[in-house]
């Protein structure tokens, strides 16, 4: 999945790798249940890195500013004031070791 960020931020030019390539690179992981969730929820991977690569400096600079003034920033794709559903819980099963 780091990999697949790294290459992300190579597609968009960038020379850090950041939060929102991490989630692009998150998203390119079919088997993985978080992303299986958000495509239920509606995200898209094209539609979020069009989304990201459309961020001008200038607003990637407000989000660094206010990293640490609020604490409900979103990443792109994910629409304001979107509360995410608690995480059903289940128990593993517990194999009969004797």
């Amino acid at each position: 999945m780091l990999a697949y960020g790294a290459d992300e931020a190579e597609r968009l030019a960038d020379r850090q790798i950041r939060n929102q390539h991490i989630l692009l690179g998150l998203m390119r992981v079919e088997e993985c249940y978080s992303v299986q969730l958000l495509k239920q929820k509606g995200l898209v991977l094209e539609t979020l890195r069009s989304r990201i690569a459309g961020l001008t400096a200038e607003e990637e600079a407000v989000g660094v500013q206010n990293k640490h003034r609020n604490s409900q920033r979103k990443s792109p794709g994910i629409p304001a004031g979107y509360a995410w559903p608690p995480a059903p819980l289940q128990p593993r099963e517990r194999s009969a070791h004797r």
